[in-house]
C-alpha cells in the first residue's frame, strides 16, 4: 500500500510540481527561437530530432522494462515525447515564415503577461487529472490534445520571452519576484482548496518569479554554472531508478521521511552523476544527449563541426 506521505511534503511537493514543467517547455521554446535565428529550421529539426526523438528511444527501454514488458511506458520521459512534434512544428513555422509576432505581443510588457492566462486557464483546467495536476500520457500512443496545448502554449510563451527579452530586466527586480511568489503561493493554495482556474494563474506567477530570480542570480558565467546546464538533461534521464530504488530503501531501513527524501535527492543525485561519467560523458551516447558537436568522444577522422 506504500507509505503515506507526510503533511509537510504537500508544500514543497506540491509546489515544485505547480512550476517545474511550464518551466521546462517555457525555457524549451525560448532556446528553440534562439537556434532557429542561429542556426535555421534544418539544422534545429535534425539536431532535435537525434536529441529528444532518439534519446526517448533509448532511454525509455529500460524503464518501461521495470515491469518486465516493453509495452511503451513513457514513464517520466513523457516530455519528450511532447516535446518532440512542438519542436518540429516551430521548425516548420520558421521554415515557411509564418508569422507569429501576435503570440509573442503580450511578452513584450510585463504587464501584458497575464493576457496569456485567456488561453492558460481553459487549457489547464481541460487537462487536469486527479489531484488537480495536468494529465500526463503514459504510454507511446496516447495523446491528449489539452494538456499537449497547455504545454505548448508554455513553450510558445518561451520563443516569445526570447523575442522580448528585454522584459527579463522587468522580471528581474525584487519588487517584481517577492509578490510573484507571494500570488504564486496564495492562489496555489486556493487552486488545491478547489477554486477554479487559479492553478493557471498560481504556475504562470511562479515561472515569471523563477526567471526573474535566475536572471538576476546567474548574470554571469561561471565553470559551475556551465557544469550544472551539461549535467541538467542526462541527470533528469537517468534519476527514476536511483531515486526510486535510494528512497525506498530508506524507507524500509526505517529513516523518516524528513531524512529519507533529503538524503534520497543527495544519493540520487550522486549515482546519476556516476552513471552519467560511466555510460554517457565519454561514450557515443553522448552524441545524442550534448551533441556531436560537445560530445568529448569523437568518431576518428570525423570533424567536431558535425
Amino acid at each position: 500500500q506504500g507509505t503515506p506521505i507526510e503533511l509537510w511534503m504537500m508544500p514543497s511537493g506540491g509546489g515544485i510540481h505547480q512550476w517545474r514543467m511550464p518551466v521546462f517547455f517555457l525555457l524549451a521554446g525560448c532556446f528553440a527561437l534562439l537556434v532557429l535565428e542561429r542556426r535555421g529550421a534544418g539544422h534545429f529539426a535534425r539536431d532535435r530530432f537525434v536529441r529528444i526523438g532518439l534519446a526517448l528511444m533509448i532511454f525509455f527501454v529500460p524503464y518501461d522494462l521495470l515491469d518486465g514488458r516493453l509495452d511503451g511506458t513513457l514513464m517520466h520521459l513523457w516530455f519528450l515525447y511532447y516535446l518532440l512534434p512542438m519542436c518540429l512544428v516551430a521548425a516548420l513555422l520558421w521554415r515557411l515564415a509564418v508569422p507569429l509576432r501576435i503570440l509573442a505581443w503580450p511578452a513584450g510588457r510585463l504587464w501584458t503577461w497575464p493576457l496569456y492566462l485567456v488561453a492558460l486557464v481553459p487549457l489547464s483546467r481541460a487537462g487536469l487529472g486527479p489531484g488537480q495536476f495536468v494529465l500526463l500520457p503514459e504510454q507511446f500512443g496516447e495523446f491528449d490534445p489539452g494538456p499537449f496545448a497547455y504545454y505548448a502554449l508554455w513553450f510558445a510563451m518561451g520563443a516569445a520571452l526570447y523575442h522580448h527579452r528585454a522584459v527579463l530586466e522587468s522580471l528581474s527586480r525584487l519588487w517584481v519576484i517577492l509578490p510573484g511568489m507571494v500570488a504564486g503561493l496564495v492562489t496555489m493554495v486556493l487552486h488545491w482548496d478547489g477554486v477554479p482556474g487559479l492553478g493557471a494563474v498560481s504556475s504562470l506567477c511562479w515561472v515569471l518569479a523563477i526567471v526573474g530570480l535566475a536572471h538576476r542570480s546567474l548574470n554571469q558565467r561561471s565553470g559551475m554554472v556551465d557544469w550544472l546546464i551539461e549535467l541538467s538533461y542526462p541527470i533528469y534521464l537517468l534519476h527514476l531508478f536511483p531515486a526510486i530504488f535510494v528512497g525506498i530503501g530508506l524507507l524500509a531501513l526505517g529513516a523518516p521521511q524528513i531524512v529519507a527524501i533529503p538524503l534520497t535527492v543527495v544519493l540520487g543525485f550522486g549515482i546519476s552523476l556516476a552513471g552519467y561519467y560511466a555510460f554517457i560523458k565519454y561514450t557515443p551516447l553522448d552524441w545524442v544527449v550534448n551533441g556531436y558537436k560537445k560530445a568529448w568522444f569523437k568518431w576518428p577522422g570525423r570533424s567536431a563541426t558535425v
